[in-house]
């Protein structure tokens, strides 16, 4: 792949999470791949296929400032090597700010997954040259579990230095399943209780299991946000 000019389309079985690294450097040279699908089989049994869109997610070719990978699961739900490869891409892409993610069932991995919330935004923030700074979840399969999860990475990634966290200052959650354990998570989040909250726009609408009152009290202490969106 390295020196390869002819080959467009790869898929990879069962790809391993420690062979990602080699995958990286394989593609750093290659401008001609153009698409990478990965089929996975779960512990569980079920089989997910993710197609990625190479060039659009490194930026090379028509580069756009946000990326709508929405539509990648072919079969199943984004899950952990998946996630790690998405990072892998865009960890070169000067130009992405917008990361739609979806409708892509990740909510699933991250309440599955011992590292919650970490096998998203880890290999989404760790690039030191990517100006990623939104990423949408919309429907997204986030139970209230994940979704705790999910903010709960946020914030102790956010308490760490140089992990990159800080640079998400833009999170859409709508249309999932989100409750209790979300807004617990959410108050420390907005409060600073960890390290100060860069996050500036929330968008929660249509999660019809949120408490009005809990929500209330996490955005109390907050002076970060500037945008919010309550509906539904």
């Amino acid at each position: 792949l390295r020196g390869n000019r002819t080959v467009l389309h790869v898929t990879l079985l069962q790809l391993r999470m420690e062979l990602i690294p080699s995958l990286a450097l394989a593609l750093r040279e290659n401008n001609t791949l153009q698409t990478l699908k990965i089929i996975s089989t779960s512990r569980s049994g079920g089989q997910a296929v993710v197609q990625l869109d190479v060039p659009e997610l490194k930026g090379t070719g028509a580069a756009h400032e946000c990326v709508d990978a929405s539509g990648i699961c072919i079969e199943g739900a984004l899950n952990r090597v998946a996630c790690a490869t998405l990072g892998m891409l865009i960890s070169t892409n000067t130009v992405l700010e917008c990361l739609d993610l979806s409708s892509t069932g990740v909510g699933m991995a991250i309440s599955a997954e011992g590292e919650g919330g970490h096998i998203l935004f880890k290999p989404l923030c760790e690039s030191a040259v990517c100006s990623l700074n939104e990423v949408l979840l919309n429907n997204a399969s986030l139970s209230d579990k994940a979704g705790g999860k999910l903010i709960n990475a946020l914030s102790t990634g956010l308490g760490e230095e140089d992990c990159g966290y800080d640079k998400i200052t833009s999170l859409s959650l709508a249309s999932n399943d989100l409750g209790k354990q979300f807004t617990t998570a959410l108050k420390q989040l907005l409060w600073s209780e960890r390290a100060p909250c860069v996050i500036e726009s929330l968008d929660v609408s249509n999660n019809a299991l949120l408490d009005g009152f809990e929500l209330t009290l996490a955005l109390k202490r907050n002076d970060s946000l500037t945008s919010l969106d309550v509906r539904g």
